[in-house]
């Protein structure tokens, strides 16, 4: 196996680690072995060579229909027993099938109907048997290889005194199944009584295998209890459309399997269609896209009060076209197109005061630019989107799900404080020329250093800062940057900052 593929293959193994973790805990037995793949007949024993033995009398059957020179080759490649030869010699395909021109008028004929049958099933068969023999052997070599992944990864947890998040469900699976542990499930379990699962949909089996332990444990009424303590209670909340976890291992059909165990239990199951939170076409979209995806969904519809719905406005679908490198009036770049058709489309709704409903006015006033929000489905073209907009003269803040530091704000922020630690950091000034605290241009910012480089030259000098000089170039349009990068050292950064 090549070793990208080893990579991406360990890698999915990886989003199921959890789960081949509990199946070895509760079945040992098998091991670390995959799941193997069925073989419907085994070719283990008979072989390549068996193969062609099974093939040869309905060859011969067939032979009947071909020249006397291609019957002496069809013999010739028999006798050699290999699937090579037959497909030499032209008398089966790439794919171990009656070659259709070789055999042409026996294939037009009912009476070699079923030789032809019985060779392409052998044929067949034996190939099945090829591919889930070596898928099979290829999954022990990946759990091999794994498992060895999973060891060396635990000493170097174990060495540096860490754990991961899956670790942390390893060890409440240890503490609710293990002898040790009974004293700890003693204590929890007279701790708690009242059990509250959010977001159910994006559990785990082995999140599900840990909460239905101390499910049975608190509901099975036994251990110590007060005279006055109330009823222990399981409540889940899920709902199965917003499953988002499944790089987690969360796994949408344990909703099921909980609801399933709780109703045996007298539980109630309490179905809520009625969305307080979500526009009557949004719902429209959602019921019509999840018909087709979950089997009896129930209708969503908008929550009322008196008759009247309570998410209110105007709501609309515009569906632009396709923008491609060839478009009429375009840039050449698609991507920059789709932006400037959003940013317009944005400022013309804005300025045009379309109304929108406000909950709080209890009633409609003009779009604000604080009220829209583009999604995507990637962060890679975030900043063309964001400069469109900013070209239209509305601002724009790029709320992203990653951490902190990564954020182009506080990017933006990290370069202003290196280029105040070293101040002849040109990178760290050219980001923040560029970005939005000042917004100007790349090209005019390259060309003021290849002059300054060009000035350095033709004075035989060597410099050794770039960035005051920059500055000075760019004069009143540094500002009020350039100020406070002059004043670094009589005031607190903290002042330019803010």
């Amino acid at each position: 196996i090549h070793f990208v593929a080893i990579e991406n293959r360990l890698k999915e193994l990886q989003k199921h680690e959890s789960f081949l973790w509990l199946l070895k805990q509760q079945r040992p037995h098998l091991g670390g072995k995959l799941v193997e793949h069925p073989i419907d007949e085994d070719w283990s024993d008979a072989g390549e060579t068996g193969l062609v033995e099974a093939l040869s009398p309905h060859f011969r059957s067939l032979s009947e229909s071909i020249s006397k020179d291609r019957q002496n080759d069809l013999g010739e490649a028999l006798s050699q027993k290999t699937l090579h030869a037959l497909k030499e010699g032209k008398f089966i395909t790439g794919a171990s099938q009656v070659h259709g021109n070789t055999f042409r008028t026996a294939k037009k004929s009912d009476r070699h109907t079923a030789s032809i049958e019985a060779i392409d099933r052998l044929a067949l068969s034996y190939s099945a048997y090829l591919l889930k023999n070596r898928l099979n052997k290829t999954g022990d070599i990946l759990m091999k290889i794994f498992e060895g992944y999973q060891t060396q990864t635990s000493q170097i947890k174990f060495e540096e005194k860490s754990l991961g998040f899956s670790d942390l469900i390893k060890g409440g699976y240890y503490l609710f199944s293990h002898d040790q542990a009974a004293g700890a499930r003693y204590l929890l379990n007279r701790s708690i009584r009242h059990l509250l699962l959010d977001e159910f949909q994006d559990t785990s089996v082995l999140q599900w295998t840990v909460f239905q332990t101390m499910a049975e444990e608190m509901l099975s009424g036994a251990g110590y209890r007060s005279p006055d303590e109330l009823d222990p209670t399981l409540f889940i909340v899920g709902d199965q459309k917003q499953s988002i976890y499944g790089f987690r291992e969360a796994d949408a059909e344990i909703l099921s399997t909980a609801a399933n165990f709780m109703i045996t239990r007298s539980a109630l199951d309490i179905e809520l269609s009625a969305s307080y939170r979500t526009h009557p076409l949004l719902l429209k979209f959602v019921n019509e896209a999840m018909y087709q995806v979950i089997e009896d969904f129930p209708t969503h519809i908008p929550a009322g009060s008196g008759g009247d719905v309570l998410i209110k406005g105007r709501a609309s679908i515009c569906i632009s076209p396709l923008f491609r490198k060839d478009t009429e009036g375009g840039t050449g770049e698609p991507i920059e197109d789709e932006a400037r058709f959003i940013a317009d489309t944005l400022a013309r709704k804005i300025r045009s005061q379309e109304p929108v409903y406000d909950k709080h006015l209890k009633g409609y006033r003009p779009m604000r630019a604080a009220d829209c929000v583009l999604l995507y489905r990637n962060s890679t073209h975030a900043r063309t989107y964001a400069d469109a907009i900013r070209a239209t003269g509305l601002s724009v803040r790029i709320e992203e799900g990653q951490s902190f530091f990564a954020r182009p704000e506080i990017r933006d922020l990290m370069a202003i404080c290196r280029l105040m630690a070293y101040p002849n950091d040109v990178q760290s000034a050219f980001h923040v020329l560029k970005s939005p605290v000042m917004n100007l241009d790349e090209p005019r910012l390259l060309e003021l250093l290849r002059d300054q480089k060009a000035s350095q030259l033709e004075a035989d000098e060597r410099a050794t800062d770039f960035v005051t000089p920059l500055f000075e170039a760019l004069g009143e349009t540094a500002e009020p940057f350039y100020t406070f990068y002059r004043n670094r050292h009589e005031e607190r950064p903290s002042i330019g900052l803010e």
